[in-house]
């Protein structure tokens, strides 16, 4: 008969049974058997559960003749409450025929949550449903965190592997840091080298709004000067033009009247030597009269007088003096100007009576005209008048405005220019203390540039440097620094240097630490449960441990069913393949063919155990154990 073992309610149990010739002892079938052959009591009841609902019945399973197997669905309800917990069940057929016989026979036996692990296991406050909510918690708990360590590389980083990419970074920083430093210097000595020459308090809005309010106000002085200058050239000017004719001699008429002055000049030459020698001849003696000598041959009394001498001469014909040499033939060589012309500059008060005083008038209308000719040869064709003068004075206020304007202009971009180049300055621009600190970091600086330059002196020559910077080589940097750019352009502004990064990661060990440590613990308050409760479950067979009150059952040998009782039993072992040895302890026979046997703890000290039991009268029992 086989114990099945214990099982939850609900389940299916599974009985193998075989069957063999009573006279031979080799396997034979069964015949006439029923799943209504199959009798089933709870505990020690008489009363049996002769229902077939739920159990099926399989002869010469697989095929093989002589193997049977009962299957018995305990969820099956048909004779309520047959199947419960806390019961023991034992299986039996009977009226079925083996080689014509007919056969009554126990089994099998199992029983339902009717063993202590198993009702430590069913229990629903701490056993096996406890324990599942537990495992799935778990369950959950371990997906979360698989969750986040599946995306963790197969070999995760260590402190080391950390490190070493700190230090790059670190090094690639320096690097680049180094470089935006010296570019940074660069401009800054740009900057220095213009702004040096700055003054202390460099000119903002107001100072240049100040500055060109000073030069607009000195613009229209100077202005205000120069058109005040012009004004008064102007007047004076105008002060001359206002006493010419509205019509002025045109050069053509200065020529023709110099033309008549030449000729008057050669008239009043040849009067002078006519007058030369009436002087000679006239002498002032209370009033004028002729001299003695002159006048020798002159009438007396009332003849003519040396006015009506000097009219006659002058109203002489030039046509009647034609003797060489003759006063009047020089003076008809001339060109015959007509009278009027001398009566045109004839001066006030002169006497036709007079020949000097004549001469005299006539010389200094002649001077007059000199000073008149000197002061309008330069005068133009057609002389300015007001409207002229206005029009040119329009035209030189507007000169000047536009210059005024484009001076403005200039200024103003100069202005501009130089706001554009202060506006960029610090509101503090560096002291001259802070320039003596970077002129000693420029020393500094120098003298690294120095030792670099010793050792950059022994590198190839500009050739042999040029040949190694090829095109190729140059565009693969090229595409290194884009990808690096293109990483380090969403860098914060202020990376992270060496002790934030470490703070970092110290902050998220810590972080982890806990989390782990948290986790840990849990784990380990539910493994403590679970062990609590599994404690107490059954183990496997031990090996090296002493296996008291090992059951077997015993098989009659003349129908090789019905159990066999009343046998003194012979107890062999094998250990891991060896030999059989008798047993140390003998066997003990419980009942209904069921015997025991201790087994001492050096007959189980092997991991595969086989035991014989044999007894005339009965089929040899052969079991075989795998220790754990």
């Amino acid at each position: 008969m086989i114990n099945a073992g214990d099982f939850s309610e609900g389940a299916i149990v599974y009985i193998p049974i075989n069957t063999a010739s009573i006279s031979t002892g080799e396997s034979v079938t069964i015949t006439n058997f029923l799943n209504t052959d199959v009798h089933i009591h709870k505990n020690d009841s008489l009363t049996q559960r002769n229902n077939a609902a739920g159990i099926t019945v399989s002869i010469d399973f697989d095929g093989i003749t002589g193997n049977h197997l009962i299957k018995i669905d305990t969820s099956d309800d048909t004779v309520a409450g047959f199947w419960v917990a806390n019961a023991d069940y034992f299986i039996r057929i009977e009226g079925t025929t083996i080689e014509a016989k007919s056969v009554n026979v126990w089994v099998g036996m199992f029983s339902i949550e009717n063993r202590a692990a198993s009702k430590d296991l069913a229990n629903a406050t701490d056993g096996l449903g406890a324990l599942k909510t537990l495992i799935d918690t778990i369950d959950t708990v371990v997906d979360a965190i698989k969750a986040k360590t599946d995306n963790l590389p197969a070999d995760p980083a260590d402190d080391s592997d950390i490190d070493a990419q700190l230090a790059t970074i670190a090094g690639y920083l320096d690097t680049e840091i180094a470089t935006i430093l010296a570019a940074v210097d660069t401009e800054i000595a740009a900057i220095k080298a213009k702004t040096d020459n700055l003054p202390a308090d460099p000119a903002d809005d107001s100072d240049i709004d100040a500055q060109l309010a000073t030069i607009a106000g000195y613009l229209d002085t100077e202005i205000a000067a120069i058109l005040a200058a012009v004004d008064t050239e102007v007047a004076a000017v105008k002060a001359k033009t206002d006493n010419l004719p509205a019509d002025p001699a045109s050069e053509t008429n200065v020529d023709a009247n110099e033309t008549k002055i030449d000729t008057i000049d050669t008239v009043v030459d040849a009067i002078k030597v006519v007058t030369d020698i009436l002087n000679g001849l006239i002498e002032d003696v209370s009033g004028n009269r002729f001299t003695e000598k002159s006048l020798e041959q002159a009438p007396s009394g009332t003849g003519a007088s040396a006015a009506a001498i000097a009219d006659a001469v002058l109203d002489e014909a030039l046509s009647e003096h034609v003797d060489a040499g003759s006063l009047g033939k020089k003076v008809g060589d001339q060109a015959n100007p007509p009278s009027q012309i001398l009566n045109d500059y004839k001066a006030t008060g002169f006497s036709t009576h007079d020949a000097a005083a004549v001469k005299t008038a006539i010389e200094a209308a002649g001077s007059h005209l000199a000073l008149i000719k000197a002061q309008t040869d330069n005068l133009p064709a057609d002389p300015a008048d007001d409207s002229d003068i206005d029009a040119q004075l329009a035209t030189i206020a507007g000169y000047l405005d536009t210059e005024i304007a484009a001076i403005l202009a200039a200024v103003d971009t100069e202005i501009a220019a130089i706001k554009a180049k202060t506006d960029n300055l610090p509101s503090d621009p560096a002291s001259e203390t802070n320039v003596d600190a970077n002129e000693t970091k420029i020393d500094t600086i120098d003298t690294v540039v120095d030792g670099i330059k010793a050792i950059t002196d022994n590198l190839p020559d500009a050739g042999a440097l040029s040949s190694l910077a090829t095109a190729a080589a140059l565009t693969t940097v090229d595409t290194v620094v884009d990808a690096v750019k293109a990483k380090t352009d969403n860098l914060p502004a202020d990376p992270a240097d060496d002790s934030d990064i470490d703070a970092q990661l110290a902050t998220i060990a810590g972080y982890l630490d806990t989390e782990i440590a948290t986790i840990l613990a849990a784990v380990d308050t539910e493994i403590a449960a679970i062990k609590a409760k599994t404690d107490n479950l059954p183990s496997g067979i031990a090996k090296n441990v002493a296996l008291s009150n090992f059951e077997f059952l015993m098989i009659d040998s003349t129908d090789h069913v019905s159990v066999k009782t009343g046998l003194t039993i012979t107890a062999q072992i094998s250990k891991d393949g060896g030999a059989f040895t008798s047993c140390t302890n003998s066997v003990a026979e419980i009942g209904s063919g069921l015997y025991k046997v201790n087994i001492t703890q050096a007959e189980m000290n092997a991991d595969i155990i086989t035991l014989k039991f044999t007894s005339t009268g009965a089929d040899q029992r052969t079991i075989t154990i795998t220790t754990s």
